[in-house]
């Protein structure tokens, strides 16, 4: 297998890990997951403002468990993880049989990751209520 490939696994197995630790170790509940207690939030902590990632462990286990109300906190990580996924094991399936595609330009990457974060805070701000709950 070459470097390609083995980067695109990689890629699409850290995108998965979400959805096996949701699986695994929380369960949903009547008041959103049970599970391990997580750290608070610093940014919340300090500002109040919910961070980009605000609701996104609520969602991700709602969500691996087949509940609806994943779209209630922050949905758009659920998208994201699963959009990393099917990237990673179309680039490795690409890769594998010698057409694998270039590297995006920095600045593409520095673009997108942007959008992804400011969509993230977007739907995370959409929906503080269901994440204050």
């Amino acid at each position: 297998m070459n470097r390609t490939a083995r980067q695109s696994l990689w890629f699409a197995t850290l995108s998965a890990v979400p959805f096996c630790i949701g699986a695994t170790a929380f369960a949903p509940s009547s008041g959103g997951i049970e599970g391990p207690s997580l750290w608070p939030c610093p940014l919340r902590t300090l500002t109040g403002i919910p961070c980009p990632l605000c609701g996104a462990t609520r969602s991700v286990v709602l969500a691996v468990h087949g509940d609806e109300r994943f779209l209630d906190y922050n949905p758009w990580w659920v998208a994201i993880l699963v959009a990393g996924v099917v990237a990673g094991l179309a680039g490795a399936t690409l890769a594998r049989n010698g057409r694998g595609l270039p590297p995006p330009p920095e600045r593409m990457l520095v673009a997108v990751v942007t959008l992804v974060l400011v969509v993230g805070w977007l739907t995370a701000i959409v929906n503080v209520g269901a994440i204050d709950s």
